[in-house]
């Protein structure tokens, strides 16, 4: 028995082909593929698959960032008063930039906590129909609300350093 080398393989697969014959005249149209070459045609398919939904998660997660810089835009305007009222109290902008980020952290947790259990199910599913199976690790899900919620934050941080910063005296002379 000899042992088989990757650069060897070509030549492995060119004498194998030309000992078949011999065997069995029947297999003398038959192609050897390098094991490598197979499993990229069998992964074909979730390559593909894989780059769609790379494509799909950024379209979605685009519109869900604009449609939060709309939301914190208009809550910002709505409450420019109460910010105005709370700086002439004595709030920094800091701690009117705390309030927004609580309330959006918050939102963002409650939304992780409903999206991310179906979500885990699915992918579990998923993964059961394939011969070598992974599990989804623990923190993956926390990993992910984690990074949502970064990216909200720093979504809404630009309204709301900006409602925050403005005169309070401008504010309730405008209103």
């Amino acid at each position: 028995m000899s042992v088989l080398y990757p650069a060897g393989e070509q030549e492995a697969i060119r004498q194998i082909t030309a000992t078949l014959p011999g065997i069995n005249a029947t297999m003398a149209g038959v192609r050897l593929a390098p094991v490598g070459e197979l499993y990229d045609r069998l992964n074909q398919s979730e390559q593909t698959g894989l780059q769609l939904f790379s494509l799909l998660a950024a379209v979605c997660l685009l519109i869900s960032l604009f449609g939060i810089y709309t939301v914190a835009t208009a809550s910002a305007q709505r409450r420019r008063k109460e910010i105005a009222i709370r700086k002439v109290a004595g709030a920094k902008a800091g701690d009117i930039v705390r309030m927004f980020f609580r309330e959006y952290a918050r939102l963002t947790i409650i939304a992780g906590a409903v999206a991310l259990p179906p979500v885990y199910l699915a992918m579990s599913r998923w993964l059961q129909g394939y011969a070598y199976r992974t599990d989804i690790p623990w923190w993956l899900p926390a990993g992910v609300i984690a990074v949502v919620a970064v990216i909200v934050l720093f979504t809404v941080l630009r309204q709301v350093l900006k409602a925050a910063s403005s005169n309070p005296a401008e504010v309730v002379k405008s209103e």
